[in-house]
């Protein structure tokens, strides 16, 4: 698990606002950190938290559903799928 010191915080209040200079930077900055340590957090982004949260629930729901279903499906191995067999 990633720790907070793991993680680049990169502010996008210059990439929305800026001008060229500034947007080349900030997408060098998100670059680095995804190159460096895989991670990003990105603030002053302008998306409110509401819908921030309502989006994790909707992932989150639907892998929980993708998980429910590949625990019924008998063909959830994709090798075990042949291109002659019928759905």
């Amino acid at each position: 698990m990633a720790h907070a010191a793991d993680i680049a915080v990169v502010s996008f209040d210059r990439f929305i606002n800026g001008d060229d200079a500034d947007r080349k930077a900030v997408a060098k900055e998100v670059y680095n950190a995804f190159s460096s340590l895989g991670w990003v957090y990105i603030s002053d982004h302008g998306i409110p938290q509401t819908r921030v949260d309502e989006v994790f629930e909707l992932v989150d729901t639907s892998t929980q559903l993708q998980g429910v279903h590949m625990l019924t499906n008998p063909k959830r191995n994709p090798s075990s799928i042949s291109p002659s067999s019928k759905n």
